[in-house]
C-alpha cells in the first residue's frame, strides 16, 4: 500500500515536469564590446527578478543590479572589475550566472540552472521532487504559528522516496526547502 501512495503522490511530478521550463526560457549573453548583458526574451521581462552579488574570497556581497526592463539590458558599467554572480529568476526557474567584470568587458564564465521543487499535496501526505543531484536538502515544515513540525536534511534521493505524513496537523502549512543556495517556500492549507 505504501508503494502504491508513493506512486500516486509522483503521478503529478512526471506529468507537469515536462511543463516547467517550456516556456520561461531565458538567457543573458555579453553585448558585445560593452559591460552589459541582454536578455534573450520577449516574454521574460515582466515577471524577471534579478539581483547581483561580488564575490570575495569566501563571501558573497549584494550589489544593487541595474536592469532596465523595456531595453532588456542589464548595465554593469559601474561595477569595479572582479567576479560576480547574477541570480535571475523567473517563476519556477533560477539562472545563475558567474560573471568577470574587467575594466572594458564582461565575461560569463559560467551557467547554472535550478528549478524550484514540485510540491505534491493529497490530502494530509506531500511529497518534494527536486530536478537536481545536490547531495544535502534541507526540508522544514511549520504551521502558520511558526511552530516547527518537523526539520531534516535529505540527500535528493532520500526524499524523493519521502512521504510526509501531516495526519496530526490542521490549518496552514509553509514548506521550505534550501539546496544549492536558493530557498523555495511552499504555503497550503490542510
Amino acid at each position: 500500500m505504501k508503494k502504491f501512495t508513493l506512486l500516486f503522490l509522483m503521478l503529478p511530478n512526471l506529468f507537469f515536469a515536462n511543463d516547467l521550463s517550456s516556456d520561461e526560457d531565458f538567457e543573458f549573453t555579453v553585448v558585445k564590446n560593452t559591460k552589459a548583458l541582454l536578455l534573450n526574451s520577449l516574454t521574460a521581462k515582466a515577471g524577471l527578478s534579478i539581483e547581483l552579488f561580488q564575490l570575495k574570497g569566501n563571501s558573497k556581497y549584494k550589489v544593487n543590479a541595474k536592469f532596465n526592463r523595456r531595453l532588456r539590458i542589464l548595465d554593469l558599467n559601474y561595477l569595479t572589475p572582479g567576479t560576480y554572480v547574477v541570480t535571475a529568476r523567473l517563476n519556477n526557474l533560477y539562472t545563475d550566472y558567474l560573471i568577470n567584470v574587467t575594466d572594458n568587458k564582461v565575461v560569463i564564465v559560467d551557467e547554472k540552472t535550478i528549478q524550484n521543487p514540485i510540491f505534491n499535496h493529497i490530502n494530509k501526505k506531500m511529497s518534494i521532487n527536486l530536478d537536481s543531484n545536490k547531495t544535502e536538502v534541507l526540508v522544514k515544515i511549520e504551521n502558520y504559528n511558526g511552530e516547527l513540525i518537523f526539520y531534516e536534511n535529505f540527500s535528493t534521493e532520500e526524499l524523493h522516496k519521502k512521504v510526509f505524513n501531516l495526519k496530526e496537523n490542521n490549518g496552514r502549512i509553509i514548506t521550505t526547502v534550501e539546496y544549492d543556495n536558493k530557498t523555495f517556500v511552499n504555503k497550503f492549507v490542510l
